[in-house]
């Protein structure tokens, strides 16, 4: 790989950086765990309401789908509904839940992949695999924790907003919100502290909370309140409401922008999520600008990239109508079968295993070039990171954290060399 320089013509190193098959079948995996627990778990719950659920009746076609064993239908239908639903706690839920688990599959395999790049781009030499996926086995906590924290007190920053809705609208029910918050966690404190059991603990609070909230409901729907009071007191709160407004968006807009320099902190040194949140911010609050021109160049070459892999894709898909289907592309049409019901048993007849394979084969393909598009995403992290790491505290791109394993890889003793 040509020497890396710090500059932002290093941009153009990250196709180079992108074309290693370890980092590709990283990223591989990555995506066919993503889809299949993804999958999993939006059918189980597509099931769940289309069997228990008000908000899905028979005649949707819910039932029809799942009884008729269409199991990838059933999911693509609770998908769609997701999709055209307005929010709500029914529709918000399943979205968080998959975004929970994208980012506990995505902080293990893209930091893994990050660890490679990190090594190659900094010292030019490739560390064995098995040390990467170490790497980010071990420190796995820590880049869940700079990911998930942040849009974490966004969310409570919301509910501190949605909590000033509530006392304007009902004063009273928000006092026993309040209270009930607070009286839970005393009484959290001395269960654990009188049982030794964080269990407990844990479950006295929340009972407590569970009962403050039923109460508060119960208030609401008895309109029992308060008149004139609440919407004074949510007047005089306003303006926290809009300083928590404010900091909401900066924090999502800090988890969104600030991954690449966090990953690449955590991949590159030996720190903590303290650490990466401090450079973080540092790195783009210090260098907007440069920020903003290394993304727009990265995009613009990740673009042209994808544009190259996505002709080779097409140009792999028409060799075999050519070959199969005789260069026909009804027959080559006529040949392919969605996946689901040939997992599911419900494919025709003749043509049917033919069906399979060019599906598969199609899926294959296309699992491809979303594995280079994940890892160039990778690549461009890594980039960003040490291109703004030197231009803001000077640090040249060779320092970077090795393990025992890499050093032997990167710096070998000469009894290694000699043996």
């Amino acid at each position: 790989m040509a020497k890396t320089q710090g500059r932002w013509t290093d941009a153009f190193l990250a196709f180079r950086l992108t074309l290693d098959p370890r980092k590709l079948w990283l990223a591989f995996r990555g995506l066919v765990l993503s889809a299949a627990l993804v999958g999993l778990f939006l059918a189980l719950v597509a099931w769940l309401y289309s069997a228990y659920s008000n908000s899905l009746p028979p005649e949707n076609g819910w039932l029809t789908a799942w009884g008729d064993g269409r199991l990838v239908e059933a999911a693509g239908l609770f998908v769609a509904w997701l999709v055209i639903s307005p929010p709500c706690v029914a529709t918000l839920w399943p979205l968080a839940a998959v975004t929970l688990l994208l980012v506990v599959i995505w902080c293990y395999y893209g930091a893994a992949i990050v660890r490679l790049m990190v090594v190659e781009y900094a010292l030019g030499e490739r560390i064995e695999v098995v040390s990467a996926t170490g790497f980010a086995r071990r420190n796995h906590g820590a880049f869940c924790g700079t990911t998930l924290t942040l849009p974490a007190i966004a969310a409570l920053l919301a509910l501190g907003i949605a909590f000033v809705g509530l006392v304007a609208s009902n004063v009273l029910s928000a006092a026993v919100v309040c209270v009930g918050v607070l009286a839970s966690g005393v009484g959290a404190s001395l269960a654990a502290d009188r049982t030794h059991s964080r269990w407990a603990g844990a479950c006295t609070g929340v009972l407590g909370v569970a009962a403050s909230g039923t109460a508060a409901l119960l208030l609401a729907r008895w309109g029992v309140r308060v008149p004139y009071v609440g919407e004074v007191v949510a007047a005089l709160l306003s303006p926290l409401a809009v300083v928590a407004g404010l900091l909401v968006v900066v924090f999502l807009l800090w988890t969104v922008l600030g991954a690449p320099t966090m990953f690449g902190t955590l991949c590159s040194s030996d720190g903590d999520v303290f650490q990466a949140w401090s450079r973080s911010f540092h790195y783009l609050f210090a260098r907007p600008w440069l920020f903003l021109w290394l993304w727009a160049v990265l995009a613009a070459y990740g673009f042209a990239c994808l544009a190259f892999v996505w002709m080779l894709r097409v140009g792999t898909e028409w060799a075999v109508v050519s070959a199969l289907a005789g260069g026909s592309l009804g027959r080559y049409s006529a040949l392919l079968h969605p996946m689901g019901a040939h997992l599911l048993g419900a494919g025709g007849s003749g043509d049917s295993i033919m069906g399979f394979a060019l599906s598969a084969h199609r899926v294959l393909l296309n699992l491809l070039v979303l594995s280079f598009w994940a890892t160039f995403e990778c690549a461009a992290m890594t980039i960003l990171y040490f291109v703004l790491r030197r231009s803001v505290d000077g640090t040249p791109p060779g320092e970077v954290h090795l393990e025992p394993e890499d050093e032997q890889v990167v710096h070998p003793t000469p009894a290694a060399v000699s043996g």
